[in-house]
């Protein structure tokens, strides 16, 4: 049987919730055919269930603990950093294909910056610098992805938000042409150049749900874009198998935990006070102001290299709510929905009697966390000292925000926060294809770290013995695992060994006369 290609599609944020109402009421073609006659189930993202640590999961096939991106902010050597892709520590899904020779196309590829020497064609996706020309390997195809896109980006523009709140409708328009850039290098790069896995990634889809879940129009008019996008993908190559996935999953947003508001009460985290950032407080200066200004003065890419995270931190998130001091708070939370970081000795006791605080906490009758995990309980490896001491899951609706705010919980909106939707743990997986099962919905969930070995597998390859996650098997038919299929052997007689092999022995001893009739003739 031959080698068949592999489509690989990923929906930042897709959840089931949201496809299955489309789906229900007739508007996803496509994916209505795909969940039909393919296998799925729900996938359960890391914890934090952010893109960083989901997508490094994805596409190296261990827990964060072991690939070292545990969040956006990871604590080394004492110290808290900004995370990005040089703190992966194990090989990526693109350089283990590329070492078996497997041609790829990798496009809007969300956290893989520089683009790295793969076997094929790498686009990076949205944690390349803002203004960064350097997006794609090898760099000699850049001009065609600009032409193509009249100047490819990333990542949607800076300041989507500020720009939703004053025209909802242009807003929108941003994320559809995003999508539709995306679209139109994959369909060019996977018609004009060989491959045997093609690799896109939706990231408008998260940006979407962000600030439209709720309104119903606008996110079915999105998905069925994306729909007609995944449509042409793989019909152009119909014997190939496919697989979709999400980093994440999404849900709405009615309630925000200011989880260090409460943390201050308790004494235990700290205001930034700091001259830099009162100064930028007083005249106004926040990252929504400042990053265009200096975009605009072209002096962001120089300053963005150069400046320490720790003067970044000082910077006002927003003229609303103040910054944590990371170095003097005891205990505190770095990022949206992320875990507490413990920053002074507490004792064990103290630790436990605060778990039990937060995990019975109710405020105003309502209960925002509905489960704590020890780091122990979720990510192990050398490098899971990087991740919060203890994970926070809020309760479905709700956020653990890590904004310093002036009440510990409230709507969004009271402070001007426009997003109708927030970040939740179960993603999405479905299998689809010749070898894939029709019609089966699995009977468990699967994780991030079984996307890697699942699509070595498919792919006919071994599995590094340090991946965490496991192949899904279950995903297909009986006679198509391609680990099972029959290999046809043929067994000569002993006159055909014989008689091929004097065959061998004339051609070997006729190009080796030919090769002394050449040296004779030139000497």
């Amino acid at each position: 049987m031959g080698k068949k290609k592999l489509i690989l599609v990923g929906i930042d944020g897709c959840t089931f919730n949201v496809l299955r109402s489309f789906v229900n009421d007739g508007y996803l073609p496509t994916f209505s055919e795909i969940l039909n006659e393919g296998c799925h189930t729900t996938l359960i993202s890391t914890l934090p269930f952010n893109s960083l640590p989901a997508w490094t999961s994805i596409f190296t096939g261990v827990n964060p603990g072991k690939h070292g991106v545990t969040g956006f902010i990871i604590r080394e050597n004492g110290e808290f950093k900004i995370a990005n892709n040089s703190y992966r520590m194990v090989d990526n899904l693109w350089t283990v294909l590329s070492r078996y020779s497997i041609r790829q196309i990798i496009v809007n590829e969300p956290v893989t910056y520089p683009p790295e020497k793969v076997n094929g064609i790498m686009l990076t996706g949205f944690l390349t610098p803002l203004q960064s020309e350097n997006f794609v390997y090898p760099l000699d195809i850049k001009d065609e992805i600009n032409k193509l896109c009249s100047e490819y980006r990333t990542d949607l523009p800076f300041g989507l938000e500020k720009v939703i709140a004053k025209d909802k409708h242009k807003g929108f328009e941003l994320i559809n042409k995003f999508a539709n850039n995306i679209f139109k290098v994959t369909k060019y790069l996977g018609t004009n150049y060989e491959w045997d896995l093609l690799s896109v990634i939706f990231t408008s889809t998260d940006r979407l749900q962000h600030f439209y879940y709720s309104d119903t129009q606008y996110m079915k008019s999105h998905y069925e874009l994306i729909d007609r996008f995944i449509s042409d993908i793989i019909n152009r190559e119909p014997n190939a198998n496919v697989i979709m996935i999400s980093d994440h999953g999404f849900g709405p947003l009615k309630k925000c935990f200011h989880i260090n508001t409460w943390l201050k009460e308790q004494n235990l985290v700290v205001e930034d006070r700091s001259i830099l950032n009162a100064l930028l407080s007083h005249v106004g200066l926040t990252y929504e102001k400042l990053i265009p200004m200096l975009m605009k003065m072209r002096l962001y890419k120089a300053l963005a290299n150069t400046t320490p995270i720790s003067i970044k931190r000082r910077i006002p998130q927003s003229t609303i709510g103040k910054n944590v001091d990371f170095n003097r708070s005891t205990i505190f939370c770095a990022e949206l929905n992320g875990g507490l970081f413990i920053n002074k000795y507490l004792t064990d006791y103290y630790i436990s009697i605060l778990k039990e605080k937060l995990s019975s906490l109710t405020l105003n009758g309502e209960r925002p966390i509905e489960r704590l995990y020890t780091r122990k309980d979720v990510i192990w490896g050398p490098y899971a000292y990087r991740a919060p001491d203890i994970f926070l899951l809020p309760k479905y609706g709700y956020e653990i925000s890590n904004r310093l705010m002036p009440s510990i919980l409230s709507a969004p909106q009271v402070f001007g926060d426009i997003r109708t939707g927030t970040h939740r743990p179960e993603g999405v997986f479905i299998a689809y294809g010749p070898d894939i099962k029709e019609g089966c919905k699995l009977d468990f969930n699967i994780h991030t770290w079984d996307i890697a070995p699942t699509l070595l597998h498919i792919l006919g390859l071994p599995l590094p013995s340090y991946m965490d996650g496991k192949v899904m098997k279950q995903i297909f038919k009986e006679g198509s695992d391609p680990a099972t299929r029959p290999v046809k052997i043929t067994y000569l007689s002993e006159r055909e060994r014989i008689s091929r092999r004097l065959k061998t022995i004339k051609t070997r001893t006729r190009k080796m006369l030919d090769a002394d009739l050449h040296d004779n003739k030139n000497n």
